[in-house]
């Protein structure tokens, strides 16, 4: 029974804890920011960050760093 729920804990806080979901904010306005680019370092994974500056990505390792831009258009 006691391995049981070992068992049960580990593989909960893995389908739990493996998904990042965040929203980016500015650093001096801190309202979200929309449509930023997030990718993890040293990898081919990324994501946009939506209108509202809500974004998500799937199961990453806890060691991996997320790197943000977001581009802007001066006239």
């Amino acid at each position: 029974m006691n391995k049981l729920f070992i068992t049960f804990l580990l593989l909960s806080s893995y389908f739990c804890f493996g998904q990042i979901e965040s929203t980016v904010l500015g650093s001096e306005t801190q309202r979200p920011l929309s449509y930023v680019n997030i990718w993890v370092e040293n990898e081919d994974t990324g994501t946009t960050s939506n209108e509202d500056g809500k974004f998500s990505f799937p199961k990453m390792d806890a060691n991996k760093f997320l790197i943000f831009r977001r581009w802007v258009m001066r006239a």
